[in-house]
């Protein structure tokens, strides 16, 4: 199985609580910058019609407030990297990346691997966390329940026609595009839907197919979540793409933390 499931958190861990009080007391009333998910410069929040912030903060972890740290103390815990561990090997991890979100970030099918990995490729993970109850109106997360063989073989073609080196943010936008097309036309398997309590965690490795599972009345029913991406403490961090890759997606670099 590619993906685990599991209680981390309880409902009434502080650093939890902090975070919700810092969204609803400054977050989303602060008029000033902040990091976009999308996009690698700062712009104000944009917010849903139900005053929801519908752009992620884009690694939260590193500000240098309570917050933050509570975020970083959340994405580094003990028990993640035990998590880790027991269902992917290697002794130590790295947190490398955060995407924190008030609202569903409704988010498209694809695989991580294209947009950021390891170093070799294939043993970076994901992990959602939710910082309150998931429900049919909020939304949660989706997988589709493919071997990491047959999306290298989808994949295989268009590795070969790769550049041998990117030259510019608007060429790899366009090759990662057809990626995204191909995986579309692929997933014909029925997804599997998760709606995670307050607490729960589920993890995915980056070549699995997943997407953001839609919400009834997500644009007004906050999903706060946090998406971390790990990868074990010996490599490097890539994509899949190549080996400069990575140089035209500035929003995915941050400063590497030890998990545990």
């Amino acid at each position: 199985m590619n993906w685990h499931r599991e209680k981390l958190f309880n409902k009434d861990d502080q650093r939890i609580n902090l975070l919700l009080l810092n969204l609803a007391q400054y977050l989303r009333k602060d008029l000033n910058k902040i990091y976009l998910r999308q996009g690698d410069k700062y712009e104000k929040n944009i917010l849903t019609e139900g005053e929801l912030i519908e752009n992620g903060f884009m690694s939260y972890h590193l500000n240098n407030n309570d917050a933050g740290h509570a975020l970083r103390s959340i994405c580094t815990d003990i028990k993640i990297g035990k998590h880790l561990t027991k269902y992917y090997g290697f002794n130590k991890w790295k947190l490398v990346q955060s995407m924190m979100f008030d609202s569903n970030p409704s988010t498209s099918l694809h695989t991580d691997n294209i947009f950021l990995d390891s170093n070799p490729s294939g043993n970076l993970i994901g992990l959602l966390i939710s910082f309150n109850d998931m429900s049919i109106n909020t939304g949660g997360i989706c997988f589709y329940d493919y071997t990491r063989e047959e999306i290298e073989e989808l994949y295989s073609s268009m590795y070969k026609e790769l550049p041998e080196k990117f030259q510019s943010p608007e060429e790899i936008y366009s090759i990662r595009g057809k990626f995204l097309e191909a995986l579309e036309k692929f997933c014909k398997k029925k997804s599997i839907d998760m709606l995670l309590e307050k607490g729960e965690i589920v993890s995915w490795s980056s070549f699995l197919p997943h997407k953001s599972l839609k919400g009834k009345n997500e644009r007004y029913d906050t999903r706060f979540s946090v998406a971390a991406h790990y990868i074990p403490s010996e490599m490097s961090f890539g994509t899949s793409l190549g080996k400069n890759s990575a140089n035209f997606a500035d929003r995915f670099q941050s400063n590497h933390f030890i998990v545990g």
